[in-house]
């Protein structure tokens, strides 16, 4: 191991023993946002920490850490500005299991950290068996509508900005289902999905659709639907998962 390395080692050693620190924070704030009439300030503020707990664990290459937090952001978007009591029950459970691994971050083995992911995961959800569907692309709206559809499905929806953030969560989380827009930020979804292809890392079953409102597309063999962007877009894309799935 060279210095670079070592050195390396240690600063990420005394941010993952400073992590408590960071989840005191957030806890504070979920007890604001329990006991204020009008939390919305307090829940501004909070996103605002989770989101900077994620990107400096991300630096830190904690990834285990990354990708609870991202589990932690696809399950708080369910509810847009009140959290109910018992949503926030979940997100304290899962802060504490965030801080039993900060705690044990130097000996905790791999077979240990996938059970803690499993315990998170089924703590935020508690149907064991729901499809995860990763939707790639900046259309608010349409997501809305998207995730209104899947829910009735009990799909479990995840969000990403851009193909690089896409990326990383498919080399780091399993998902059943890809939608990309083809103008999707940084990689265009063509592009993404042929990257996906050939990463033996990535969920080999997973399907894909790319929904776009141009015509004449090339490249599109990786995909297994492509949906023109239309006022029915999630009626579509509830038939195609209903075809994929067998529901």
């Amino acid at each position: 191991m060279n210095k670079k390395e070592s050195s390396f080692d240690k600063m990420q050693l005394v941010y993952a023993e400073g992590l408590s620190r960071s989840i005191d924070v957030i806890e504070e704030l979920l007890i604001k946002i329990e006991k204020e009439q009008n939390p919305a300030g307090f829940i501004v503020e909070f996103r605002r920490e989770i989101y900077s707990l994620k990107g400096s664990t991300s630096i830190f290459n904690l990834n285990f850490i990354t990708n609870s937090i991202n589990e932690l952001e696809d399950f708080l978007s369910l509810e847009e500005t009140v959290y109910n009591s018992e949503d926030l029950k979940k997100v304290k459970e899962v802060l504490q299991y965030l801080r039993e691994y900060s705690k044990a971050f130097k000996t905790i083995n791999s077979e240990d950290k996938e059970n803690l992911y499993n315990t998170i995961l089924n703590t935020l959800y508690a149907e064991k068996k729901q499809r995860r569907v990763l939707i790639n692309g900046d259309f608010p709206l349409l997501n809305k509508k998207i995730q209104k559809a899947f829910k009735e499905l009990n799909a479990h929806i995840s969000f990403c900005q851009n193909g690089y953030e896409a990326l990383g969560r498919l080399l780091n989380e399993k998902f059943d289902l890809l939608i990309t827009s083809y103008k999707s930020e940084q990689i265009k979804g063509t592009t993404l999905a042929k990257m996906i292809k050939v990463n033996e890392d990535i969920n080999r079953e997973m399907k894909m659709v790319l929904l776009t409102s141009m015509e004449n597309i090339e490249d599109l063999d990786e995909f297994d639907a492509v949906l023109k962007k239309d006022s029915n877009t999630e009626t579509k894309l509830r038939e195609e998962y209903l075809k994929f799935f067998k529901i």
